[in-house]
């Protein structure tokens, strides 16, 4: 057996050589690329892994370091492993996370002023990751960089006056939050140079209320500041505002309430006819940016305006708003002839017998601050009284005499009337608050503050034990007594002067032309003259009927409103609607009542007669006085859509507040009848709300129902009613049949008849003093102003209304008594550009001309003209 051994070189295992491996790779990114860099040893293979993928593979340089720009991350947290593998097969790996983060960090400060005293300020607050804040205030060129996370502060340094403080956080992302400060370092206190509170007396508590008075405060501080106000010691202010840049501030509407009551008044507070007077402390305090304070105080005396006894009761609310003229003429005003007309009724209240003797009313004195608010300086008063059998009440009159007003005379002494004019109708433009309640940009106005004196002795019998007789006696005792009583904010609207001119040069130019035509009318000028003095004269006739009808309107109808009480009571607006009848019913007399005519029957016999009145005014105004004068004056009439926004909002609700309440006085054993009265009224007179089922009754203007009525042609709004159905509306009998009675509730279906009452007779003749001259009126305002709208929309055919408005403006006669369609029109138009008033924008294309044009006549025997006006 041969046995074969072999030797074999013994191998021994080399160990494994280890190497370095260093990456910087981000935490997270606001984007989805991020870049990695890092070091090992030279020339080995290096492979990024993300989320479990291979992404990339590259070579370690010469000197171990790798590089890689173009690692695009998948998901919002991601996993990144980087591997390196050198020739022998050592291996070595790195595992990071990365975030994607787009959102911004959220930094929130605490509480950085505005201003500070010290120069020294600490920062606070807090952050929702840890950021680095880079921040420097203006005066600095580097930015001062410090770590926080969660709540955090740290001090910064203030220059003097204003430091602008940039502050900039940015988390691990790269996503930066920036917000910027103005900061005042300031230790000089604020000082008041001004301040109106020596000028708040005399202070007179608002009229109606009880202990409360509402003034502006204003004033002049240094610097610009922040303004608190505090009343009568209050731990809060009830006003902050603050200063313009100047330092200037005015507080409007500061309220004084809960003031101490005095126990006793001066001799000269005594002069202001207070009642008991309530003392207000006043405080202003600013507080410049830094925080520095100065103060002002004030404690001022607030009496009730008017005072002494309390035993007359005057209808303040009925004097408001029956103010005579509704309007002041600039014309009379420069004249000093302008004079205010207030009806009052006066009734004692008291439980003694009282007579009462001469009322005086003056002027209130008032504050200096207030003074400028009111006109009292330009007036004196005078009252006309005329007491009742008993002496204790009275009516009568205040009237307020305005003395000569022409501000513009000594500035310039040589201005026209016309300037004059205008400038008087532009006094306190843009302050009143007269019809709606808000700033009426077209009209001036003057405004009034007054006190009423009323004078009276009462009789009162005191009861005392006689210790001759042993008996009691009794014995009369009169006592003279003053009672004063304010009538505040009597404001009356001043007529507007149109600020339209007519360029001289251009007047001049048209002189020549005119020239011919003014000889040519000689012809026809006595014709037409004594035709305008017959109707001029009957304008001034009617208008003086009409005043005399007016002045007894107002003694039936709301003199007479005041004057009734009790059960006896009735209104005015029941009377303009026609509703006598059915609102002070017979069926709702009482039988029970005392001997005589009952309180309700009064009260309908009240409402009758003012009823009877209004409609006589009325016929008086639209069938004669307007028809007479439209011929003489020959107005620019409104288009049927400028007159419905000129009312818009007009009308309003008499039910609850009159008929309702009426209603509910009712005896008991009447109230049965009440729900068939109701619906009379609501089927004649009442307009659908809400659901249409419910009716209202309203009084005021056709055309104001905004709910119900639109400018448009045709209305596109359910429930609305377009120029083109209000003009049906007029063409239904039924509905012609109630809108034509000039005393009725107003209804907007009636609005083109209403329109067409006042509007109507302004350019055609067909119609004068009631009766229908013409077959067909020469000029149907309603209708063109159809048409008008009807073109407009597009539909110049007007379906639907019976009207063909598919012509031109049409050249009809418009004038008072010139012949239709005679001649043609003139080749040039000469336009002066003369109006009363503003032009509507609507009436723009609608406007008004006179032509005067020679008709060629080949007899040549007499010259011809045709002389009419037309659009």
């Amino acid at each position: 057996m041969t046995i074969l051994i072999v030797l074999m070189p013994m191998i021994h295992a080399q160990p494994s050589e280890t190497f370095e491996l260093f990456a910087e790779v981000p935490q997270a990114t606001k984007d989805n690329t991020i870049k990695i860099t890092g070091t090992t040893k030279p020339n080995i293979d290096i492979t990024i892994i993300l989320n479990k993928a291979r992404v990339a593979e590259i070579i370690s340089d010469s000197n171990g370091d790798f590089e890689t720009d173009n690692i695009i991350l998948t998901r919002a947290k991601n996993e990144i492993i980087i591997r390196a593998t050198d020739n022998t097969g050592n291996v070595k790996t790195l595992t990071y996370n990365v975030n994607i983060d787009i959102m911004p960090p959220v930094v929130k400060y605490k509480d950085i002023p505005t201003g500070s005293t010290t120069k020294t300020l600490t920062i606070t607050g807090t952050t929702s990751e840890p950021v680095t804040i880079d921040w420097r205030t203006s005066n600095l060129s580097k930015y001062t960089s410090v770590q926080v996370s969660d709540s955090f502060s740290f001090n910064i340094n203030l220059e003097d006056g204003l430091n602008k403080l940039e502050l900039i956080a940015q988390d691990k992302a790269g996503n930066t939050d920036k917000q910027v400060y103005e900061i005042i370092h300031d230790v000089a206190p604020p000082k008041f140079q001004s301040t109106n509170l020596e000028e708040l007396e005399p202070c007179y508590l608002d009229f109606p209320t009880v202990g409360g008075k509402k003034v502006d405060l204003k004033g002049q501080i240094s610097e610009k500041a922040t303004i608190f106000v505090y009343i009568n010691d209050e731990s809060s202010p009830s006003k902050i505002r603050t200063t313009d840049d100047t330092g200037y501030f005015r507080i409007k509407d500061v309220e004084l309430t809960g003031g101490t009551l005095k126990t006793s008044t001066t001799p000269q507070q005594t002069t202001l006819a207070f009642t008991d007077q309530y003392e207000h402390k006043i405080k202003i305090t600013a507080k410049d940016l830094a925080g520095n304070e100065a103060t002002a105080e004030k404690t001022i005396s607030c009496g009730g305006c008017g005072g002494g006894a309390s035993g007359y009761t005057l209808n303040t609310a009925a004097s408001l708003t029956a103010v005579i003229p509704s309007e002041l003429l600039p014309k009379l005003l420069i004249q000093g002839v302008e004079t205010i007309t207030m009806p009052f009724n006066l009734s004692y209240t008291g439980l003694n017998k009282a007579v009462l003797k001469n009322i005086r009313a003056t002027p209130v004195l008032l504050a200096p601050e207030y003074e400028d608010d009111y006109d009292n300086d330009k007036i004196t008063v005078n009252v006309i009284q005329q007491n009742t059998p008993n002496r204790e009440g009275a009516t009568g009159i205040i009237q307020i005499q305005i003395q000569k007003f022409d501000p513009l005379g000594t500035v310039e002494p040589d201005a026209t009337n016309y300037r004059k004019q205008y400038n008087v109708s532009k006094h306190r433009f843009g302050e009143c608050t007269f019809r709606t309640n808000i700033k009426d940009a077209n009209y001036g106005c003057m405004r009034f503050f007054l006190i009423l004196e009323i004078p009276y002795q009462e009789e009162t019998t005191q009861t005392y034990l006689d210790p001759n007789l042993g008996q009691t006696q009794n014995q009369l005792i009169r006592e003279n007594k003053v009672q004063k009583i304010c009538i505040p904010h009597i404001e009356i609207q001043i007529d507007t002067i149109t600020d339209q001119f007519i360029p001289s040069k251009m007047v001049r130019k048209q002189i020549g032309n005119i020239d011919y035509f003014l000889k040519k009318i000689e012809p026809i000028q006595k014709i037409l003259s004594n035709a305008t003095t017959y109707a001029t004269y009957t304008c001034i006739a009617s208008a003086g009927t009409l005043l005399l009808s007016k002045l007894a309107e107002l003694t039936a109808c709301q003199i007479g409103e005041w004057v009734s009480t009790g059960q006896a009571r009735w209104h005015s607006e029941i009377a303009e609607t026609g509703m006598c009848e059915l609102v002070y019913n017979p069926k709702l007399d009482d039988e029970e009542d005392n001997p005589g005519i009952k309180g309700n029957e009064r009260a309908r016999n009240g409402c009758k007669a003012c009823s009877e009145i209004t409609g006589l005014r009325k016929w008086i105004e639209y069938e004669v006085m307007h028809r007479a004068c439209d011929r003489v004056g020959c107005p620019a009439a409104k288009t049927f859509k400028s007159y419905i926004q000129e009312q818009k909002g007009n009308p309003r609700g008499i039910y609850d507040s009159i008929i309702k309440t009426h209603f509910d006085k009712a005896p008991e054993n009447k109230q049965k009848e009440i729900p068939a009265l109701e619906k009379e009224i609501f089927d004649k007179h009442g307009v659908p709300v809400g659901n249409h089922q419910n009716k209202k009754v309203y009084i005021g203007n056709d055309c104001g129902f905004t709910d119900y009525i639109d400018t448009t042609y045709e209305s596109i709004t359910p429930g609305k009613r377009g120029i083109k159905e209000l003009y049906q509306h007029t063409k239904a009998p039924a509905q012609r049949d109630y809108c034509t009675k000039y005393l009725r509730a107003a209804r907007p279906e009636c609005c083109g008849i209403k329109y067409d009452q006042e509007w109507g007779t302004a350019c055609g003749i067909g119609r004068t003093f009631g009766v229908n001259i013409f077959p067909a009126d020469t000029f149907d305002e309603l209708s063109e102003s159809v048409c008008y709208a009807a073109r407009q929309a597009g539909q110049p055919k007007a379906k639907g209304t019976g009207l063909d408005c598919s012509g031109g403006m049409l050249w009809n006669a418009l004038a008072g008594f010139c012949e239709p369609n005679t001649g043609d029109a003139v080749s040039e138009v000469i336009y002066t550009g003369m109006h009363y008033k503003k032009i509507n924008p609507d009436a723009e294309k609608n406007r008004i001309y006179v032509f005067v044009t020679p008709v060629v006549n080949t007899k040549k025997e007499i010259e011809t003209y045709s002389v009419y006006r037309g659009y």
